[in-house]
């Protein structure tokens, strides 16, 4: 969340100066060294965050100290404040975790916490992380992260978690290895000299021995206790009549000792601590505000100096909170004596928490004084705060649903933050969100709605309405009515409104990009660009770029993109988040296409790692590891190409990634492998390929030509179809149509270098490096390389024939840097195409093979393991369709390959 950073919670509270020492305790604390976490866990006032604090005050260990309450049960305030605590240690201690936990999107918890664990295990020497008050803290996911941390930390960093209960980690572990220490309530509470000592030199109350044991057996060292029935003895005449009529039961003491500790204080004092005591923490200027009068930091210096219950948060004794349970009695106590007085204080608490910048604290209490009007209008204004909704997303939910239906039902603005959020945080939110709009479009379309909005509010707020349906329709794949709506939406908005306008042409673009029409897609994303940073929308603008330069790619303008993303980086090389790390990943695989290998790999280097944590965004993780690969199969490297596309969770499975598999098992020469892709598909029909198949179709045709090659050879393999070509020539025909009509420049130079291969098997040179020519004519301008290459020998030749071609004259240098990158022919024949050859690695473990060596022997000399040597071989086998060593050799010599 965006709210100020509270320091407080960061800082160790203050010792007083007439404090108990507790040697005994401090001991067993020194003792951690041996252990991973510490627990301190006992009832409210048995002196836990003292100790500890007492502790890190003796000690020489640097110490990190969090200061919890229930506001930190969401899990990012949580890491938030965490991460800041471990600052004040070093300032460079989580920096990247906080970098990645402030971007605009969603971290997964682990993610951030393995940053933070990386930069500690940096850290020299040993050093504590103290987390006091855990009990405020039942968000399970929080304590799965808290489990993740103890599982990962390094052995010098040491944990100590003070609380009121057990907490639910996974403890027994710990326990079992002895490296968990626990401090409970048998430990905590005051010894018989303990207690001598605090009513004598802090209390200053001199009672007779023998009371004094009977007050250690009522109260069982409970300090709390004691400090209650301490400030009431100061006021009795007759102590030991007290202290034999005092009950030893927790809620009997409580009730008890709070009216005998309230009776005696000054009225005055008396409405000062019940008035006061509906905040969690309080300062001068906040209690005036509750009570409407001057002078209470006066008063919260007295009572500081009384101790009565009251608790510094910070050194300079400005910000105090009152000892928990003391705050938990006197709430109890104003709801019994002054409910009417409670709405007012925390309407008042909501007006200074506003005007304070802590929204979250200004509409909890605008709840609390049932004030649902005042509450709804902070909210609609949070809903605004665009950074700070995305940190608060479930809260502003809840605070939404706790409104009542009269109050949210006249206000559509409440109903589409509501929607937001639902689309957000849910995976199918359809159901509660419909509801919403049809409830919005009521109070807008109703005739008496201009008198309650003005005219284009009312418009901005149907066309959010058009652009939430919009949305849905685009995840169903539904581009006519993604069309219908968005434009619908755009002829309700004043020109003005740019950055609702470009959100909802960003969609509109992309209803066009997945019909296929590249040019009005790529027109329509510059417009949203253009708006985007006009209306300084950063996530929009990284959103239409990123999809911008997909565009882009399709359409074959590779320099155009690279335009559009370097200076873009550049501008914000400070961001962080999946936004800009998809924008890296495109331009990467830019780079990887022109054969700039190196740039690429640097590229998707920063790219997946600001991508990967957000599960959001798996189809960019699988974009840019597809890149990776293509760019391990450029270096030759086709076991490592295979091993990066296994990076990716195959749940639920991934068509794109499939067919990009296939086409590597092809460039790899493994036919078998890449025609198991094509059995599902039942192949593709001849004509009307929608553009999302496209590619897909692209690559069963490479399958269908590759068969046609090893068919010419008498190998026998799979048969994808009767007749391989005259399918395939029906295909690209049509394909050929549409990618011109849908101006995909990138797919057509494609299509080329599949209609050369389909020539060079019809025994059609000529007509094979016209295609080739005309491929190279699309593809110079923007450097295109590695699609070349990929089509392997028969392009090689094509390329070298072109070279002495008059008109080709003005591409020398293109040319000559295409034919530099294709790997050296070994006298192939012009039509074995790609895929029926060996890799270099695989024709020298061909050539081992044929000796008469173990295959262990044969690991031996080539330096690799075992396994290694019989992936190759089975490779081999595969594609001489061979079934053994013996048979493989057989075939090899036939084809002259030995």
């Amino acid at each position: 969340m965006n709210d100020i950073l509270l320091t407080t919670k960061l800082q160790m509270p203050p010792l007083r100066s007439d404090l108990v020492v507790r040697p005994r305790l401090l001991a067993r604390l020194d003792s951690m060294a041996a252990v991973k976490l510490v627990i301190v866990a006992a009832p409210a006032g048995f002196g836990k965050t003292t100790l500890v604090r007492a502790w890190a005050e003796s000690c020489s260990l640097p110490v990190a100290w969090l200061s919890l309450d229930e506001q930190d049960n969401n899990p990012p305030q949580w890491l938030r404040y965490f991460i800041h605590a471990l600052r004040q240690i070093h300032p460079t201690l989580g920096h990247a975790a906080l970098e990645l936990l402030t971007s605009p999107h969603h971290p997964q918890i682990a993610t951030v916490l393995t940053l933070l664990i990386n930069d500690l295990s940096t850290f020299s020497g040993p050093l504590a992380i103290i987390f006091d008050d855990y009990h405020y803290l039942d968000n399970l996911a929080i304590h799965q992260a808290m489990d993740f941390l103890l599982a990962h930390l390094p052995d010098h960093v040491h944990l100590i978690i003070t609380s009121r209960h057990q907490p639910p980690l996974a403890l027994s572990r710990w326990r079992a290895q002895h490296r968990l220490l626990e401090l409970t309530s048998a430990d905590l509470r005051f010894t018989a000299g303990e207690v001598e000592t605090f009513l004598q030199a802090v209390m200053h109350l001199n009672i007779a021995p023998a009371d004094r044991i009977a007050l250690e057996m009522r109260t069982e060292g409970w300090i709390a206790g004691l400090q209650l029935a301490a400030l009431s003895l100061q006021n009795q005449a007759d102590k030991g009549a007290f202290i034999r009529t005092f009950s030893g039961l927790d809620r009997d003491i409580n009730d008890y000792l709070l009216e005998e500790v309230l009776h005696h204080q000054p009225a005055e004092v008396r409405h000062f601590l019940l008035a006061t005591a509906v905040v969690d923490r309080l300062c001068g200027s906040l209690a005036d505000a509750l009570l409407e009068q001057s002078g209470s930091q006066t008063m919260l210096e007295q009572l500081d100096r009384r101790q009565l219950f009251i608790v510094p948060l910070d050194r300079h004794r400005h910000w105090y909170r009152y000892h928990a349970l003391f705050a938990d009695l006197l709430r109890h106590h104003a709801r019994r004596t002054m409910p009417q007085q409670l709405p007012g204080l925390h309407r008042r608490a909501s007006l200074w928490f506003e005007q304070h910048n802590s929204p979250a604290d200004a509409i909890q209490h605008a709840l609390q004084a049932e004030d649902a009007q005042r509450a709804a209008d902070l909210i609609e204004a949070a809903l605004q705060r665009r950074n700070w909704l995305q940190h608060d997303m479930h809260r502003l939910l809840t605070w939404l649903d706790a409104l009542p239906e009269a109050v949210t039902q006249t206000r559509p603005r409440l109903k589409l933050g509501a929607a937001w959020l639902l689309l957000e945080i849910f995976s199918d939110p359809w159901p509660r969100i419909e509801p919403y709009l049809r409830q919005v479009e009521a109070v807008l379309t109703a005739p008496n709605a201009h008198h309650h909005f003005t005219t284009p509010a009312l418009h901005a707020m149907l066309a959010e309405v058009d652009l939430l349906r919009a949305n849905r329709a685009r995840q169903n794949g539904d581009a006519a009515d993604v069309i219908a709506l968005c434009r619908q939406a755009l002829a309700r908005l004043p020109h003005s409104e740019t950055y609702l306008r470009s959100g909802i042409i960003a969609h509109l673009a992309s209803a066009y990009e997945n019909l296929g029409d590249m040019a009005q897609a790529d027109a329509l994303y510059t417009d949203s660009l253009a708006l985007c940073q006009s209306a300084n929308n950063i996530d929009g603008r990284l959103f239409a770029a990123a999809r911008l330069m997909a565009v882009l790619t399709v359409r074959g303008r590779l320099q155009r993109a690279d335009q559009i993303a370097t200076p873009l980086l550049a501008e914000l090389a400070e961001r962080t988040g999946p936004d800009i790390g998809l924008l890296y990943i495109h331009l990467a695989d830019i780079y990887r296409e022109q054969n700039r290998l190196d740039a690429a790999k640097r590229l998707l280097q920063q790219g997946l790692d600001l991508c990967r944590p957000f599960e959001a965004w798996r189809e960019g993780v699988i974009t840019g590891l597809m890149t990776l690969a293509g760019i391990a199969a450029a270096e030759g490297q086709f076991d490592a190409a295979l091993a990066h596309l296994d990076e990716v969770d195959t749940t639920p499975p991934s068509p794109r990634l499939a067919m990009f598999r296939a086409r590597l098992h092809l460039a790899e020469g493994d036919f078998k492998a890449a025609a198991q892709w094509a059995r599902p598909h039942n192949r593709f029909p001849a004509v009307a390929v929608d553009y999302p198949h496209e590619r897909d179709a692209l690559t069963y045709v490479w399958l269908l030509l590759t068969q046609a090659a090893l068919d010419a050879q008498g190998l026998r393999v799979e048969r994808l179809a009767v007749d391989p070509l005259a399918e395939a020539s029906t295909m690209l025909t049509h394909l050929h149509q549409a990618a011109s009509a849908g101006d995909r420049t990138g797919h057509i130079i494609e299509i080329h270098l599949l209609q050369s291969l389909l020539a060079t098997l019809r025994r059609q040179p000529a007509q094979a490096t016209d295609h080739v020519a005309q491929a190279l004519q699309l593809a110079e301008p923007e450097g295109y390389v590695r699609l070349f290459v990929a089509f392997g020998e028969p392009i090689y030749t094509h390329l070298k024939l072109l070279r002495a071609r008059p008109v080709i004259a003005t591409a020398t240098d293109y040319l000559n840097t295409l034919l530099a990158a294709f790997p050296q022919a070994e006298s192939a024949p012009v039509d074995y195409l790609p895929g029926s050859t060996l890799t270099e690695r695989e024709r020298v473990t061909l050539r081992w093979l044929a000796s008469e060596l173990t295959i262990e022997a044969i690991a031996a000399e080539m330096a690799v393991s075992v396994s290694t040597i019989r992936t190759y071989a089975k490779r081999i086998y595969s594609k001489l369709d061979a079934h053994s060593r013996a048979e493989a050799v057989y075939r090899a010599k036939e084809l002259h390959l030995l």
